[in-house]
C-alpha cells in the first residue's frame, strides 16, 4: 500500500487571503506499507516553495508547516524529481 498526504496553502479569514481555487501544494509525504508483514517499508516528505499564495497563520496552525521549513524548499517540480 502507498499512503499519501498533501498540504496546501489555505486561510479562513473573511475574506480569505488564499482562495480555495488558488491554493498551492506546500508539502507532500508518503509511506509505503508492506501490508502482509504489517511494516512500513519507506517514508518520505517533501516541502514545496509557495510562489503565488501566502502561508497564513491559519495554515501554519492547521498543518504545522512554518515559513522556516519553506524557506529552503524547492519548487514542486524539484520535489517531484527528488
Amino acid at each position: 500500500w502507498i499512503c499519501l498526504d498533501f498540504e496546501a496553502t489555505c486561510d479562513e479569514g473573511d475574506p480569505p487571503l488564499v482562495q480555495k481555487d488558488e491554493a498551492e501544494l506546500i508539502e507532500f509525504s508518503f509511506c509505503i506499507l508492506d501490508a502482509p508483514a504489517g511494516n512500513i517499508c519507506h517514508v518520505g516528505q517533501h516541502f514545496c516553495r509557495n510562489d503565488r499564495t501566502a502561508l497564513t497563520p491559519f495554515c501554519t496552525q492547521l498543518t504545522g508547516i512554518t515559513h522556516e521549513q519553506l524557506s529552503t524548499a524547492g519548487s514542486l517540480a524539484d520535489a517531484l524529481r527528488a
